[in-house]
């Protein structure tokens, strides 16, 4: 009997560390079962945008409705895998290089209005070269010619991050819209606003130089490069814009 003891005590032992183990196990195991299933998730939503995204860019209204309903379905994926995210962006900007055209695999993309009630489009989003070191010079924003002292409305509501005094006398404005998103007025003569006063949309925010057709450089930068600001305008004029 005094023999039997021992042995019972070590299998009591024995038992319970096999059970803690077999319940870690089991936690992990469906850990990654959990993460595996958001991941796939998550990759699969990513394909279908990227299927979408291309029928989008021929104007077709099922494809709006469909990116719709999986940007509800991502948004609600966001705050339990946040690599959602910065995949759709690597996605999208993949995908708008492969293309030459700019798309936002979100269903509700970023609109902004005009800064100009009338305007031209003297220079568009291209490479140009320098004058001087013929290099290729990547572009930073459109310049629009504008009639003399017109007003220079926000193209979104935000907050004035920023007026910077420039060497010929002009000022340069920026709105920042969101945390990734700044928006550049840049060649006023006079700003009405002030730094880090919030603005509306169509808000007047200053006023071109008098003389010659004056023009207005604009600018979209998100996350510090460069958009081509007509994908958030859509048009020179305000009237222009539905």
């Amino acid at each position: 009997m005094k023999n039997e003891r021992p042995k019972y005590e070590l299998r009591l032992r024995n038992s319970s560390t096999n059970y803690s183990r077999s319940r870690n196990e089991a936690n992990k195991d469906k850990n990654k079962s959990f993460s595996s299933k958001m991941t796939n998730s998550a990759i699969v939503c990513v394909l279908i945008l990227i299927v979408v995204s291309l029928f989008k860019m021929s104007g077709n209204e099922t494809a709006e409705g469909i990116l719709k309903k999986l940007d509800g379905l991502i948004s609600s994926q966001m705050d339990i895998n946040q690599t959602v995210d910065n995949v759709v962006g690597f996605v999208t900007s993949t995908v708008s290089k492969l293309t030459g055209k700019e798309i936002s695999v979100s269903g509700t993309p970023v609109k902004f209005t005009s800064p100009v009630m009338n305007g031209t489009l003297s220079q568009d989003f291209v490479d140009t070269v320098h004058p001087v070191f013929n290099t290729v010079v990547k572009p930073t924003g459109i310049k629009i010619a504008t009639t003399p002292s017109a007003y220079i409305y926000s193209s979104c509501d935000g907050t004035v991050s920023n007026i910077i005094d420039n060497a010929d006398g002009t000022k340069r404005v920026v709105v920042t819209y969101d945390k990734k998103t700044n928006v550049v007025y840049d060649g006023l003569t006079n700003v009405y606003v002030k730094k880090d006063e919030a603005v509306d949309q169509k808000q007047i925010i200053g006023i071109m130089p008098e003389g010659t057709a004056p023009v207005l450089s604009y600018e979209v930068w998100v996350d510090n490069e460069a958009q081509n600001p007509m994908s958030y305008i859509g048009a020179i004029n305000q009237d222009e814009q539905k």
